[in-house]
């Protein structure tokens, strides 16, 4: 899925690392993210400004985020 649902043309933002585990196998590595302003855009703006205040203070994308460039999981899934 390219596009965000509802979010009037807008895409996710999708990217892949290709990475060398420590017994030299190659993996790749996939994170996908949605600003929650567009992802939840139409719902009240309060809530979103509250959520996305919350998540900036865990120090946390501001949004949907799937998957992580940085640390790979075995494809046991990290929502964020």
């Amino acid at each position: 899925m390219r596009y965000i649902p509802f979010g009037n043309g807008a895409e996710f933002e999708m990217n892949i690392k290709n990475d060398t585990a420590k017994s030299g196998a190659p993996f790749c590595l996939l994170e996908v993210k949605a600003p929650f302003d567009i992802y939840l855009n139409g719902l009240d703006k309060q809530e979103i400004a509250n959520l996305k205040d919350l998540q900036s203070k865990m120090n946390k994308y501001t949004g949907l985020m799937i998957g992580s460039l940085e640390t790979a999981n075995n494809n046991a899934g990290n929502w964020e």
